[in-house]
C-alpha cells in the first residue's frame, strides 16, 4: 500500500470526499472507542466527511484502500476515524481515538509516505 500524508502530499487527482456515510463498526474500532485515554468516543452511525480533515490516505491498485481523518469533537478534543471506503454510502471504521486539539504530530516520520 502506498501512503501519502496532508504535510506531504496527497495522491495526484485526490478529492476529498464530502459526503455524509453510515459507519460501520469493526470489533476493534468498538473496543477502541470504549477505552481511549481522554473517555469514550459515542458509536456514531454517521459522519458528515465535510467536517474532517484527511490526514492519511492509502492507495492500492490505484484506488484508495483507507484513509485517516480528524475533527473536533469538543472544545479540547479532536476525534480521528480510520475509515476503509465501500462502494456504497457505508464505511467501514477500522479504529478511532482521541487527541488533544494542540496535539499536532511534530515527529512526523516522513519516511513512511510518498513524497
Amino acid at each position: 500500500m502506498d501512503l501519502y500524508h496532508s504535510d506531504i502530499r496527497l495522491p495526484d487527482g485526490f478529492t476529498k470526499p464530502t459526503a455524509r456515510v453510515e459507519l460501520v463498526w469493526t470489533r476493534h474500532a468498538d473496543a477502541a472507542r470504549t477505552d481511549d485515554r481522554y473517555g469514550q468516543i459515542p458509536r456514531f452511525a454517521n459522519v458528515p466527511l465535510s467536517m474532517f480533515d484527511v490526514i492519511e490516505v492509502g492507495v492500492e491498485a490505484g484506488k484508495v484502500s483507507k484513509m485517516l481523518v480528524r475533527g473536533h469533537y469538543s472544545a479540547d478534543i479532536d476525534v480521528c476515524f480510520v475509515l476503509i471506503p465501500c462502494k456504497t454510502d457505508k464505511w467501514i471504521v477500522k479504529t478511532v481515538w482521541q487527541n488533544e486539539r494542540t496535539d499536532v504530530h511534530r515527529t512526523l516520520d516522513r519516511s513512511r509516505y510518498v513524497a
